[in-house]
């Protein structure tokens, strides 16, 4: 099963071959690029390379550009795509930031943020390395309820927002942040 992009990417106005490609999601979560070099976000927006503005279909706020994918793909694949645009699946560090990447979700309620455990238990870290100064877990999470919890998701009992520790595997949508330098 194949799924298309609604847009077309332009990587750079010197190399036609990447012109007018578009980017195709596999299940299996492979992404072809049909030969180009460039990136997938060409020139300017190379993982090794500083980022300075936000690409295009990204949303800017606060020194970071947000976007919010609505395939269901499990934590790790989500944190593959991410990596696919030099990006990481989202960082929060305030009540702010929380409020607006739950409001990225749209109707959506159930999606996963980058923080995890996965490395040690009960050590929760975010994938893009940013320090954990701001948690906003439901009543009662973490909880490790069956055992392997170790990614964290927007929860949709209780106040909006709140965090869960749910399995990896689970499917969900997810929201990639960059940080801009």
């Amino acid at each position: 099963m194949f799924l298309r992009s609604a847009h077309t990417l332009h990587y750079s106005p010197r190399n036609t071959r990447c012109e007018n490609m578009g980017v195709f999601l596999v299940v299996v979560f492979a992404v072809s690029l049909s030969g180009c070099t460039g990136g997938p976000l060409g020139k300017g927006f190379h993982q090794n390379r500083a980022v300075t503005s936000c690409p295009p279909y990204w949303i800017p706020w606060e020194g970071a550009c947000y976007r919010f994918f609505d395939h269901a793909l499990s934590w790790r694949q989500a944190e593959r795509m991410c990596a696919l645009f030099a990006s990481n699946v989202v960082s929060i560090h305030s009540p702010e930031e929380n409020n607006f990447v739950y409001g990225l979700t749209a109707h959506y309620v159930r999606t996963w943020i980058g923080l995890n455990d996965i490395n040690a238990d009960g050590e929760f870290t975010w994938t893009d390395g940013t320090d954990e100064n701001y948690l906003k877990w439901a009543p009662g999470q973490p909880d490790e309820a069956y055992n392997g919890e170790d990614c964290v998701e927007f929860w949709d009992k209780g106040a909006e927002g709140e965090w869960n520790d749910l399995d990896c595997g689970a499917l969900r949508p997810f929201t990639c942040k960059i940080h801009l330098e």
